[in-house]
């Protein structure tokens, strides 16, 4: 019988210490939770921003080398880069036939 008691009593104490501490101790899961989403967003902005930076990078790169080409007068290397020059097109008095 006092085997019993005991284990009723240390029932009545884990029940009483769950119900005091069950809300700091939910708050705390939550606040983990949300850091936790908090830097795994974080990080994947920071990725699509990197990411968005080196295509502008090239794409800065490609727009100066196209500039340089078409300065010096190669027209097929210049404004048109990876694109055949139009056959109407005759930039600087040019005809299509020379830009190719």
């Amino acid at each position: 019988m006092g085997e019993l008691l005991v284990w009723l009593f240390v029932a009545a104490l884990v029940f009483v210490i769950v119900q005091a501490i069950w809300l700091p101790a939910l708050i705390l899961l939550c606040a983990v939770i949300a850091a936790y989403v908090g830097l795994k967003i974080i990080g994947r902005v920071a990725a699509m921003r990197q990411a968005d930076e080196a295509r502008v990078a090239a794409l800065v790169q490609r727009a100066d080398r196209e500039h340089a080409a078409i300065m010096r007068g190669d027209l097929a290397a210049g404004t048109y880069g990876q694109y055949p020059v139009p056959d109407d097109c005759c930039p600087f008095g040019a005809t299509a036939a020379q830009a190719r």
